[in-house]
């Protein structure tokens, strides 16, 4: 079923827009939360979370791209998950890898003077200028939170080389910031 048949079912309120959403995206955002989570109990409660945001998010809401609407969601909703399980201990590999970027939009710099669209903006026109394997391998690592070696297997290069193309984005991201007046 096509994306705008699914969403006029939820504007409906038809009980079979979450089954028909489900059998879109369920895979999608199963792999999502399962590289932030690691555990397929917490996947299938962060999933089903999503679904119940969904459905109550549209309407008002109309997404004009519903994969990456619900992607968001159900990121979100895993990072979420995440921060409770692990209130009182960390995990070093989920937490280093939003550290790498937590270093380039710290909130003391960006958020008296900056909204989310406006960042949202600047990763956009950042990532436009790079190379679409660069591209790739950012949104693999900041969005779906993919371990280097999954990376590099992803794209098929050596995982230094995966480290050193997020370690040259990682630079040249912060001074595509400093330029646009974004204090680091």
């Amino acid at each position: 079923m096509e994306d705008k048949e699914i969403i006029k079912l939820l504007e409906r309120r038809s009980e079979t827009a979450i089954e028909e959403l489900s059998n879109q995206y369920k895979h999608y955002c199963m792999k999502i939360a399962l590289n932030i989570l690691k555990n397929i109990e917490d996947v299938k409660e962060c999933i089903n979370d999503t679904w119940l945001s969904v459905w109550n998010q549209i309407p008002p809401d109309k997404p004009e791209n519903l994969s990456a609407y619900v992607g968001r969601i159900t990121r979100n909703k895993a990072i979420d998950r995440y921060h409770y399980n692990h209130a009182q201990k960390l995990n070093i590999e989920i937490v280093s890898i939003f550290q790498e970027l937590d270093e380039l939009c710290s909130p003391q710099g960006i958020e008296m003077e900056r909204n989310e669209a406006y960042l949202i903006n600047l990763f956009n026109r950042f990532l436009e200028k790079e190379k679409k394997i660069n591209r790739i391998i950012f949104v693999q690592r900041y969005w779906y939170a993919n371990s280097i070696t999954t990376i590099a297997e992803n794209n098929n290069i050596s995982e230094s080389k995966a480290k050193s193309i997020l370690f040259r984005m990682r630079n040249r991201l912060r001074s595509f910031l400093e330029k646009e007046g974004i204090c680091l």
